[in-house]
C-alpha cells in the first residue's frame, strides 16, 4: 500500500494552531520490533499517553489512528566498573502517527537518548526515563499530529467515504467500519460519514444475520434456549432478518426456561425503544471495529 508522508512545516507554526477536535489515538507497537521488556514498553506507552492528554488528544485503547514507537540501538559499549560491568547505549526512539486502515503517515519524530545499566534492557529503560513530561519535542509532536490529522480529515472526507464504500462492496465490512469510525466527530464532514457508517453497518448486518439466525434456530431446536437468546441478541432489528428473529424470540419466551424468557423480554423492550436500539447498535459497531483492530497484522494494541 502506498504510504502518504505528510511533513511538518516547523515547530513554531504548529504550536500556533490549537487542536479543536476530539481526535482519538491509541498507542501500538509493531509486531516485529526490537526486543525490550514488557515493562519498558509500558513506560513508553505511559509517557505517550501522558503527552496525548496534555495536548488535547483523546487516548483510547483501540483506534484507527495510532502512534507507535520503534527503538534502534545506534551504539553499545561495555564499560568495566569495579565488580560489575555497565552497558552504555545510544538509542534512537522513533515515533510515528499513522492511519491503520489506509497506511497514511501523518507525522514522525526521532529522539536520540543515552542510557546505562547492568544489562541492555535496564540501559534502554534509563534512556527512556530521561524523557520528561515537559519535553518540548514530544509535546510539539503531539500538537503537530493532531492538527495534521484534523486537516487530513477535513480535506479528504469524500475520499474516505468512497474508500469505505469500496471496501464494503468487496465485503470488507470490518475495515470499512474501522475507517469510518476513526473520523473525529467535531470535523464538519462527520454527518456525511455517520450516514455512510450506518449504511455500511446495515449491509454488514444483512450479510451476517442469516448465519446468526440459523445458529439461534439450531440452539433452540436442541433446547439450548439461553444460547439461542445470545445469538438473537447479535441480530440487528433493522436487518433483513428482523421479522424472523422476533418470531423465534416469541417461541423461546414460551419455553419453560424462565430466566431466558426474562432476558428476551428485556431484549424485546430494547427492540421497541429506539434510543436503546441505537445504543445497542453503537456498541455493536464498536465491537466489530475492536475485533478488526485486534486482527491488524502490523501492530499490538495492548502490551
Amino acid at each position: 500500500m502506498k504510504r502518504l508522508l505528510i511533513f511538518a512545516v516547523g515547530v513554531l507554526s504548529v504550536l500556533t494552531i490549537k487542536a479543536q477536535g476530539q481526535v482519538e489515538m491509541a498507542v501500538a507497537i509493531p509486531r516485529q520490533t526490537t526486543e525490550v521488556s514488557h515493562n519498558t514498553w509500558n513506560v513508553i506507552r505511559n509517557k505517550l499517553v501522558d503527552a496525548m492528554t496534555r495536548n488535547g488528544v483523546s487516548s483510547v485503547v483501540y483506534s484507527g489512528i495510532v502512534v507507535y514507537p520503534e527503538i534502534t540501538v545506534s551504539d553499545e559499549q561495555l564499560v568495566e566498573s569495579g565488580m560489575r560491568n555497565i552497558t552504555v547505549i545510544d538509542i534512537q526512539l522513533s515515533l510515528t502517527t499513522e492511519h491503520v486502515v489506509t497506511g497514511t503517515v501523518f507525522s514522525t519524530l526521532a529522539l536520540t537518548l543515552r542510557g546505562e545499566g547492568d544489562n541492555m534492557d535496564k540501559a534502554v529503560m534509563r534512556a527512556i526515563n530521561k524523557i520528561l513530561p515537559t519535553d518540548d519535542r514530544l509535546n510539539a509532536f503531539m500538537v503537530q499530529s493532531i492538527n495534521i490529522i484534523t486537516r487530513y480529515y477535513q480535506e479528504n472526507t469524500n475520499t474516505i467515504i468512497q474508500k469505505a464504500q469500496n471496501l464494503a462492496s468487496t465485503k470488507q465490512y470490518e475495515a470499512a467500519l474501522a475507517l469510518l469510525s476513526s473520523y473525529p466527530t467535531s470535523v464538519s464532514g462527520y454527518s456525511q460519514v455517520s450516514k455512510t457508517l450506518t449504511e455500511v453497518y446495515g449491509e454488514y448486518q444483512n450479510s451476517i444475520c442469516a448465519q446468526k439466525l440459523q445458529q439461534a434456530r439450531t440452539a433452540y431446536s436442541l433446547g439450548r434456549y439461553a444460547e439461542a437468546a445470545s445469538w438473537l441478541q447479535q441480530v440487528d432489528m433493522q436487518s433483513s432478518c428482523a421479522k424472523e428473529a422476533r418470531v423465534l424470540c416469541q417461541k423461546i419466551k414460551a419455553s419453560r426456561d424462565a430466566e431466558t424468557a426474562r432476558e428476551l423480554a428485556t431484549l424485546e423492550r430494547i427492540y421497541q425503544n429506539q434510543a436503546d436500539l441505537e445504543k445497542q447498535r453503537i456498541k455493536a459497531i464498536r465491537d466489530v471495529v475492536v475485533t478488526y483492530y485486534k486482527s491488524v497484522p502490523r501492530f499490538y494494541y495492548v502490551f
